[in-house]
């Protein structure tokens, strides 16, 4: 009695003391993802009204998006056809969302990491209904999505994959273990911001947040803008353009207490450098976690491109440790880690990206480049030390062979590098300028099936890349799953076409794309899937509980068989 005493009471105080809720505005790309259940290969997708495990298909109705109502308390939205998930009676269902100033209890959830991956980031969650906060969102093989007791089984856990990240700010695998994906703002409120004071107010706010730019802003009388944890920057399909930015993850002075930034993401913006020169426009210090996606970099500062001292040298991104006489030297031993960059634009700079730790740590530093388009850079796309890069499907264009300087490059890979390039595009570049790693025996490189026409739209020819130590590493096989594009192609299928076509911001969300969506299925000629996700049927009655299937029964069967021969 007792119980349902508290329960109504808690009911009835949510209901009478509810924020006004704001229904997200469609003027900006929603963070989607998806719901995947357990330790398997299977997401919850919406059928009809009700929900339902599926394999990976890239439609809409596998992706979901928050709409934040208070902290920690949120509506599940269905990307297809706009339903909430919802919770009654011991049912989980899709229904219509009447007002967004008032929904129901039941259509509310929240939800509580129950499990960390080795670094701390929360790996599992349990999704618990706002009706009856003692019950959790569960999969049961005969009954579907119910509501039940949370006792902690895996049909009760699960992860958040946001849509279209890929690699090792994804939900991935090292040798320490599986590693959650990167999920930014998603947990907290969304807030527009039109000034640049707007902005730095809310980038150095503590607290998860999607921070939507709904204005052009000007940057460059703003210096060392700290980005805090657990943010989204996001630009508007109208306004999202950052003129000479400078931001960074962590505090320029080195203050005690005040670590580096880890859970970022910045989608959708146009970065240009117009008027401050040599300045770095995002400076990713010590920082975990970092998701960099569909950015349109551009410099419109002049650069004559000999190398004699004259070039604006500045950089679109440095992600590094700080060195030991730095002001912020004491983040020196904390290395970044967990980075993807993809279906970037990088354009007319002399030096775009450099990362790497200035301490001797080589085993952090994991990152992943995929469909970025780099345009007329000369220097560092990108260049590595100490760390781990694997850059596939990206395309190159140069000035040619004839009119290249001799800093002309593409991957750099310096000492304590490893570097594995795959099915990527170099279109005015020597083979030496392209791949430049490789050219000692202690850092290993390896390149699979990359092109290269030293004359601007020549013919392409396959790469014939001899390292001094070849690189056995397969991130298929041991990190994560991913899809290869053609290098070229005379079919308007391979990485110069994909990635001039969706790399960069858009200014509507049909611009947005990724490989992963169903509309995109035809491009890829290679998918690997993930190494280390449990393939489930939930179709077959024979999975058990646990998702173990028919092994865990055998081998059950198999310890029977033990003790009775024992006895």
């Amino acid at each position: 009695y007792l119980f349902l005493i508290v329960t109504h009471v808690k009911k009835f105080f949510n209901k009478y003391n509810k924020k006004i809720i704001t229904k997200i505005k469609m003027n900006y790309p929603l963070q989607y993802f998806r719901l995947a259940i357990g330790n398997t290969d299977n997401n919850i997708i919406s059928s009809d009204s009700s929900l339902s495990p599926s394999y990976i298909t890239g439609k809409l109705v596998e992706k979901w998006y928050l709409n934040f109502i208070r902290a920690d308390v949120f509506l599940i939205i269905n990307a297809l056809n706009n339903l909430v998930m919802s919770g009654k009676e011991g049912k989980v269902s899709l229904e219509s969302l009447e007002s967004f100033t008032d929904p129901d209890e039941e259509q509310l959830w929240t939800f509580e990491g129950v499990e960390n991956d080795y670094d701390g980031y929360a790996l599992y969650y349990r999704i618990l209904n706002n009706g009856d906060s003692s019950k959790a969102l569960t999969y049961d093989i005969d009954l579907g999505f119910i509501l039940k007791e949370y006792t902690g089984k895996i049909y009760q856990k699960f992860k958040i994959n946001l849509d279209g990240l890929e690699g090792f700010a994804a939900n991935c695998k090292t040798k320490s273990g599986e590693k959650a994906g990167t999920i930014g703002g998603l947990f907290g409120p969304v807030i527009e911001v039109t000034t640049a004071e707007e902005l730095i107010k809310e980038l150095k706010s503590d607290g998860p947040k999607t921070i939507v730019l709904n204005g052009n802003i000007d940057m460059k009388t703003h210096m060392h803008t700290r980005i805090r944890d657990y943010k989204t920057l996001v630009g508007s399909f109208q306004y999202h353009t950052l003129f000479d930015p400078y931001f960074r993850t962590n505090n320029e002075y080195g203050t005690e207490g005040d670590e580096p930034s880890d859970n970022i993401i910045i989608r959708n913006i146009e970065f240009e450098a117009r008027s401050e020169i040599g300045r770095i426009m995002i400076n990713i210090w010590s920082s975990r976690q970092i998701w960099i996606d569909h950015i349109n970099f551009k410099c419109s500062l002049t650069y004559d491109r000999m190398g004699n001292g004259q070039d604006e040298v500045g950089k679109f991104i440095w992600l590094n440790t700080p060195y030991e006489t730095y002001m912020d030297k004491k983040d020196r031993l904390r290395s970044i880690d967990y980075i993807t960059i993809s279906y970037c634009k990088f354009a007319n700079r002399y030096w775009t990206v450099a990362y790497g730790t200035q301490n001797d740590e080589i085993t952090r530093d994991r990152t992943t480049l995929l469909y970025n388009w780099w345009y007329q850079n000369v220097r560092r796309c990108p260049q590595l030390g100490n760390g781990i890069l694997h850059v596939y499907n990206n395309y190159y264009e140069a000035f040619g062979v004839d009119n290249n300087n001799r800093d002309t490059s593409g991957i750099i890979g310096g000492d304590g590098s490893e570097i594995v390039s795959q099915n990527n595009m170099f279109n005015g570049y020597t083979k030496g300028q392209a791949l430049m790693m490789g050219g000692d025996s202690i850092n290993p490189s390896r390149d699979d099936n990359s092109f290269i026409s030293s004359e601007l739209n020549g013919t392409p020819e396959k790469i014939n890349f001899v390292p001094g130590k070849v690189s056995n590493w397969y991130p298929n096989i041991s990190n994560y799953g991913y899809k290869l594009l053609d290098s070229f192609n005379t079919n308007n299928s391979d990485t110069k076409t994909f990635c001039k076509k969706y790399a960069g911001c858009f200014s509507s969300k049909e611009g947005i794309k990724y490989i992963t969506d169903e509309e995109l299925k035809e491009w890829p000629l290679i998918n690997y899937n993930s190494p280390f996700l449990e393939h489930i049927d939930f179709t077959k009655k024979d999975e058990n509980e646990n998702g173990n299937s028919n092994r865990a029964k055998f081998n059950m069967y198999l310890y029977l068989l033990f003790h009775l021969f024992l006895l």
